[in-house]
This record gives structure tokens, sequence and C-alpha cells, in this order.
């Protein structure tokens, strides 16, 4: 069986007989002692302890999502602002954002990401907060108005 990936620890040598004792699909896997054999996690020793039984964890390894460039050319050219409320920061550049726009003449497209999906398939791994103008990240963390500034006048926007 392939070894589950969790966050190598050590445990006591009586923990990790008693849960080796269980076998291997009761625990996740902590990594390997000096004989080579898998060490349970220390999840897995706490839940045993207090009588409940430890569970393997299956998961594939994160990855970031393929094809970003999808997103940005769905939502075409012009300025595009991905946003979501997972920050409490965000409203207040947001806003800041939208008045220079207002005062420069641009009207932006702002996207609302509301679920974990939608954050996870935002043009940049940062899922709270990317802007994009004409399908090119321009922004790809929180900024506020007197950075957007010095975006606008790099793109030739601000005159």
């Amino acid at each position: 069986m392939a070894s589950t990936p969790c966050i190598n620890v050590s445990l006591p040598g009586c923990c990790a007989t008693s849960l080796a004792r269980l076998g291997p699909r009761t625990y996740c896997s902590g990594g390997k002692d000096d004989k080579g054999q898998d060490v349970p996690s220390v999840w897995a020793g706490i839940f045993h302890h207090r009588g409940w039984l430890g569970i393997a964890l299956y998961a594939p390894d994160p990855t970031f999502v393929q094809n970003r460039e999808q997103t940005l050319r769905k939502h075409g050219s012009g300025l595009v602002i991905f946003t979501s409320d997972q920050c409490p920061y965000v409203a207040k550049g947001l806003s800041d954002i939208l008045e220079l726009c207002a005062q420069h003449g641009l009207k932006p497209k702002v996207v609302e990401m509301k679920t974990s999906r939608e954050a996870r398939r935002a043009p940049s791994p940062y899922g709270v907060f990317n802007i994009a103008y004409n399908g090119k990240i321009v922004a790809e963390h929180m900024i506020s108005g007197g950075r957007f500034k010095c975006i606008l006048r790099k793109l030739g926007s601000a005159g």
C-alpha cells in the first residue's frame, strides 16, 4: 500500500506499537521508524487513546488548477477584478479601486467568487483578490488605491 501523505511526527514507542497492532488501514502514516516501518501520525495516537478508531486519509497531492488562462479568456478584455469576501480589507480596497476607475472613465467588470470552487479557479493561486487587464494578471493579491494608481500609470490609463 502506498504511504499516505501526512505530517511527519514522532510518537512514543508504546503508542506506535499499539497502533501498529491495529493494522495499516487504521492510521495515517507519520513516516518511517529506524526499522523502516510506518509510524502512525500523532492524530491517530490521540484518537486511539480516546477510544476512537483512526481512519487512513487518502487524498491526491495538492496541485494548482491548470489552464487559468481559460478563466481570463472567459471574462474577456478590459479591466476585470476578481474578488471574494474572505478578507475584511477587500471591501475597502475594492471601494477605493472602483472610485479611481470612475475618475479615469474605466468600467471594470467585478467578478465575485462566492464558492471555494470559484476561488480555486481564480486566475492566480491567491483566490481572494486578482485584477486582470486585457487577459493579463496585473495584481494577484489585495492592493490599495495607491498601488492601483501605479498600475494605471503603468498601463497608460491614468493620463
